[in-house]
């Protein structure tokens, strides 16, 4: 989270979230899951040690900002290989755009490292959670919530689940 305000973390996991789900869904991807990849985001260690811990060929590393309804997202693609980013780019726009933006970002990671995208793995990029973006952003919220473990935190995750359910 590089937001002026820095209390947004909430959008950068749900960012990574989505950016985990959806390519480990694509045939001939293997994505370490969510509780694998959480632990390097708070620790930061070397690049070799990542490689080394999750037997890893690609890491995707980015960061986002929101400023009102304006977002940033940065996004880049390492080849642990060659030790060497093959890609990188950076999109804004409003939270309305979320849905366009982290499609654009999974094609262009399966683009980078040469993927062929089979017609289910286009729809299962495509497909979105809802169409209503102010929805998504409440449901982002509330998963953020729910990962803390605490019961005011799943009191706040159950009250925006239930509101991002209405506005759905």
């Amino acid at each position: 989270d590089q937001s002026p305000s820095q209390d947004n973390e909430w959008f950068a996991n749900g960012m990574m979230d989505e950016l985990i789900d959806t390519l480990g869904s694509l045939s001939n991807m293997k994505v370490n899951p969510r509780g694998d990849v959480i632990y390097y985001k708070k620790n930061r260690p070397k690049l070799e040690e990542i490689v080394q811990d999750l037997k890893v060929r690609y890491i995707v590393e980015g960061a986002v900002q929101k400023a009102g309804e304006k977002i940033r997202i940065k996004v880049s693609l390492t080849d642990c290989k060659i030790h060497e980013q093959i890609w990188h780019q950076k999109y804004d726009g409003t939270f309305d755009d979320i849905f366009d933006l982290q499609d654009k970002t999974c094609y262009s990671i399966a683009d980078a490292i040469k993927l062929t995208l089979t017609p289910e793995d286009k729809q299962k990029i495509d497909k979105k959670p809802t169409e209503n973006a102010e929805a998504y952003e409440l449901y982002l919220k509330a998963s953020d919530y729910f990962e803390k473990s605490t019961r005011d935190d799943f009191e706040r995750a159950l009250l925006l689940f239930q509101s991002a359910n209405e506005l759905d």
